[in-house]
C-alpha cells in the first residue's frame, strides 16, 4: 500500500489516483484528498514537462546528424576542388597543406571537437594558400556554423532537461511522501478500520481479477 521512496511515476500516478477516488466524497477527509490529488498533478505535470525536453534533446540530436553529414559532405567538395588543381595529386604538398589526413578519417565521427578543429584548419589553410584563391569554402563554412549552432542548442538543452528531471524528481517524491502519509493521517481519522483504511489504497489485483477485468474489455 505504501511506495516505496524509488517508486516510478506511474507507480505514484495508478497508486495516488486511487486515493484520491476512493475518498471523494468523504468531506472528513477531504483535505486529504486534495493534497493527494495536488501533489499528484504537480509531479505528473513536472513529468510532461521532463519528457517534452527529452523528445526535443532527441529531435535535436537527429538534426545534429544531418548538419554532421552536410558539414562532411562540404569537406569532401573542398578535397576535391583541390584534387582538381592537383590533377588528382594527393601527396601534393599544396594538397596536404590543406589536408595533412584525410578528410574521411578527420570526419568519420559525429560532431566532435577534433572534427570542428579539422574544419576550421581546412578553411583557414585554403585562405592562407594564394593558389587555392580560386576554392569556394564558403558552403563548408556554412555548414560548419550551423552545425555548431545546433551544438550550442543541444547544450542549452541539456541543461535545461538537467533542471527539469531535479524538478521532476522533487515533486515525485512529495507526492510520494504525501500518499504515504495519507495512510498514517487516515489510520488516525478513522480508528479501528483498518479494513476501511486498507481499501483507500491501490492493492494489485488477484489473478482472478485481472482475468475477469481483461475479459470485460473484450467482451460485447
Amino acid at each position: 500500500m505504501l511506495l516505496d521512496d524509488d517508486a516510478t511515476v506511474m507507480e505514484m500516478r495508478r497508486a495516488s489516483r486511487v486515493v484520491t477516488l476512493r475518498l471523494t466524497g468523504r468531506k472528513e477527509a477531504e483535505d486529504i484528498r486534495a493534497e493527494v490529488s495536488a501533489t499528484r498533478t504537480t509531479a505528473l505535470s513536472d513529468e510532461d514537462s521532463y519528457q517534452n525536453i527529452r523528445d526535443e534533446l532527441v529531435a535535436l540530436t537527429a538534426e545534429i546528424r544531418f548538419l554532421d553529414g552536410e558539414v562532411d559532405g562540404e569537406t569532401g567538395d573542398v578535397s576535391r576542388q583541390i584534387l582538381l588543381l592537383t590533377k588528382g595529386d594527393r601527396k601534393s604538398p599544396l594538397y596536404l597543406a590543406v589536408f595533412p589526413s584525410a578528410p574521411s578519417e578527420a570526419t568519420h565521427h559525429v560532431a566532435t571537437e577534433s572534427q570542428s578543429a579539422y574544419v576550421h584548419a581546412v578553411v583557414r589553410a585554403v585562405a592562407a594558400q594564394p593558389e587555392l584563391a580560386s576554392i569556394n569554402t564558403s558552403r563548408l563554412v556554412a555548414a560548419q556554423a550551423a552545425l555548431e549552432d545546433g551544438l550550442a542548442r543541444r547544450a542549452a538543452k541539456r541543461a535545461e532537461m538537467r533542471v527539469a528531471r531535479a524538478k521532476r524528481d522533487g515533486s515525485l517524491a512529495a507526492a510520494i511522501l504525501s500518499h504515504n502519509q495519507a495512510y498514517l493521517r487516515l489510520q488516525l481519522l478513522y480508528p479501528g478500520e483498518k479494513a476501511l483504511v486498507r481499501s483507500f489504497f491501490y492493492q494489485k489485483p488477484s489473478k482472478a481479477e485481472q482475468a475477469e477485468d481483461e475479459a470485460a474489455e473484450t467482451s460485447g
